[in-house]
């Protein structure tokens, strides 16, 4: 993170989880961090949106081409376990 947005916090592994691709296996891994440092925008990085869980999921049932198939698995899981609904 720090050298993508400038920001430096601890990271916490909420879970990890493998899916089928369409090639390949894919094996991912899935953190929380908490941070007041405001992010830094940069060549790799052009925008940042802040979104709480809600927001996610209505923008996922809403438009599911604009998100990778891993990130749907992934969130779907860390709502699953996680206690911000």
């Amino acid at each position: 993170m720090k050298e993508e947005i400038g920001i430096s916090a601890p990271l916490k592994k909420v879970l990890k989880f493998s899916w089928m691709g369409d090639y390949d296996k894919v094996f991912q891994t899935v953190f929380t961090c908490v941070s007041d440092t405001k992010p830094i925008l940069n060549d790799e990085v052009a925008q940042i949106y802040w979104m709480d869980i809600k927001t996610v999921k209505d923008r996922i049932t809403k438009q599911p081409e604009e998100w990778s198939k891993g990130f749907m698995k992934g969130f779907k899981l860390f709502i699953g376990q996680s206690p911000q609904e």
